[in-house]
This record gives structure tokens, sequence and C-alpha cells, in this order.
């Protein structure tokens, strides 16, 4: 029976993968199929599992560069919440690089393969038309954050509710 906070050993029991190649999907280093990348994120779903940030090894040199796909170029709603990402990334020292996805979900995908293709270390999702699956697969390739539209349960996708956050940001990068 498992603990309140789920060991490496009941993932892996749960997934029916071996404790190897938990481990090669969690560090991202070597092969994972596909069908055992789904039992594995089904086990960690269901047993609450939740990686801590400071676990993750650093293996390949980082670019700093954030992908953000944003759904509309002249929107005062993404165009607040863009000016707040920069502001904050730029803290981190961490670039920008935004596409616009025009909320059509092929245009999307090809602009967030764009994205992975330059390099990108995170993804930054305002509003889409992609589905939670589609988050998911783009999630195993690496972390992404939603803002609104989306409530996913996943060790590598953070969604963020918009309700009130253009405010925040609006009032933190003007005051």
């Amino acid at each position: 029976m498992p603990s309140s906070k789920p060991t490496l050993n009941d993932i892996a029991l749960a997934a029916s993968v071996s404790i190897s190649t938990l481990n090669r999907y969690i560090h991202q280093r070597g092969f994972v199929s596909r069908d055992k990348q789904l039992k594995i994120q089904k086990a960690m779903a269901t047993l609450g599992y939740q990686p801590k940030p400071t676990k993750y090894k650093v293996t390949d040199k980082l670019n700093y560069l954030v992908g953000v796909l944003s759904p509309y170029a002249l929107c005062p709603h993404s165009n607040a919440i863009l000016s707040g990402l920069e502001g904050k990334l730029s803290k981190y020292q961490l670039s920008p690089v935004v596409m616009i996805g025009n909320w059509n979900n092929a245009q999307e995908l090809t602009r967030i393969k764009q994205l992975t293709h330059q390099g990108v270390d995170a993804l930054i999702v305002i509003g889409s038309s992609l589905t939670a699956p589609q988050l998911t697969d783009i999630a195993l390739q690496l972390p992404v954050i939603t803002i609104g539209g989306h409530d996913i349960k996943h060790p590598n996708i953070h969604c963020i509710s918009n309700s009130g956050l253009v405010g925040d940001i609006w009032r933190q990068t003007t005051c």
C-alpha cells in the first residue's frame, strides 16, 4: 500500500515499469516508449506524485529561452500578459520567444514545433485551441505553463487561471 507521499517504487509498480525506466523518464535520459510514458504519467497522476523541481538535474546547456504561444498579436488581454511575462523573465536572464497561433490548432502546433526547433527550455501557452492530450504530448519534451483555459493534472504542466491575472500583471509592471 503506497504511503501518503508516493515513492518511485510506488509509481514504477503502478505503471508496470522498472525503476530504471522510470528514472530515464523522470530525468529525460535515454529512450522510453510512448506506451510506457503514458503508463508512467497515468500512475503519477493517480498517485498524486509531484516531482521536486530542485531534484531535476540539468544535463544539457540551457538556452535561457522561453517559448510563448499567444492567441493574437493585437489583443489587450494578451499584450498585458506578454508585457508582464517579459518583465518577470528578464529578471532571471530568460528571453521570451513569442509566436502567434490565431486560435488555429494546426497553426499552434506548427508554432510549437518552431519554438522547440529554436531550443526553448519551456513553453508558456496563453489560451489556445490545443487540447489536453496535445499539451500532455508537448509536456513530454519540455515544461509547459498554461494561462487560462486548461486545468490539466500532469507533473510537467502547470495551469494558471487568468481570472485577475491580467490585472495583477498590469499593476506589477506599471506600479
